[in-house]
């Protein structure tokens, strides 16, 4: 049998992942009895030192990682509004689960990380959350789950995408068709969570800048759109690194000017 090195457990000759047991650095297992070795393998004279393995032990020092063997390929969406989009996933292990997560990304940006429900039998669900897209945007959303059990295994599913394609044209309007007013739209998502479009409106064509303040009135930043026809616009903001807060962003087109309010949050 021996004794492995660096706190492996052993069960059945099957050597399982590297774990301290009870403050003792090396382990093994015989049916159904756990010994231990000393930091420099020294064994107590007269007597064996070992713990009764229990059913709760064998369950939570299992080596084989959850199985996530299906989970729902979602198709590209054409038409507003976009989301929310419900992903369910079936995974299965031969003792507890810990946690089962949904990872998507927008574009290629930072990760978000949603926490997937226990549905029925072995299925968990969660929807990833309206986005907005601008016109003639399209974007890519990727996903894929991961799940750990009690022991600390994960494992992690192929990633899926779908696209989220935005109007062609002034999205709602015919192509000849111009506002009348200048007007700046509400920020969207509000709150915001990485990323935010602006949306505005200008009766003719505009010098246009757009600003954005933190609650202490410092300047975080300023997207300059120089030139614009007139019509209907938006402005995309990866803004992952923004702080959760209150934030203001104030629109410039020619002597017109607008402010609303944003929130992030993270």
């Amino acid at each position: 049998m021996g004794v492995p090195v660096g706190g492996n457990v052993v069960v059945n000759d099957q050597v399982l992942a590297n774990r301290y047991v009870y403050g003792g650095r090396n382990a093994a297992c015989n049916n159904d009895r756990i010994l231990f070795a000393w930091e420099d393998n020294r064994r107590l004279k007269g007597m064996d030192v070992y713990a009764k393995l229990t059913d709760w032990d064998l369950q939570h020092i299992e080596a084989e990682p959850p199985v996530i063997s299906y989970i729902d390929s979602l198709p590209d969406d054409d038409a507003a509004p976009y989301g929310p989009y419900p992903v369910k996933a079936a995974v299965t292990d031969n003792q507890a689960l810990a946690w089962v997560r949904l990872v998507y990304q927008l574009n290629g940006g930072s990760p978000d990380t949603l926490g997937m429900l226990s549905g029925t039998a072995d299925t968990f669900e969660v929807s990833i959350p309206v986005q907005a897209v601008a016109v003639n945007e399209t974007l890519t959303i990727n996903y894929r789950a991961i799940a750990q059990d009690s022991s600390l295994n994960k494992v992690g599913s192929i990633q899926y995408s779908f696209k989220a394609i935005g109007p062609m044209g002034v999205a709602g309007r015919p192509e000849t068709s111009l506002p009348a007013v200048y007007a700046l739209g509400n920020a969207c998502p509000n709150p915001s969570r990485g990323r935010t479009v602006f949306s505005y409106q200008l009766p003719r064509a505009s010098n246009v800048s757009l600003k954005v303040y933190n609650i202490a009135g410092q300047l975080i930043k300023t997207f300059n759109e120089g030139q614009k026809p007139a019509g209907y616009h938006q402005i995309n903001w990866n803004n992952h690194n923004l702080l959760a807060g209150v934030y203001f962003y104030r629109l410039q087109a020619g002597d017109f000017s607008a402010i609303k309010k944003m929130i992030a949050v993270k």
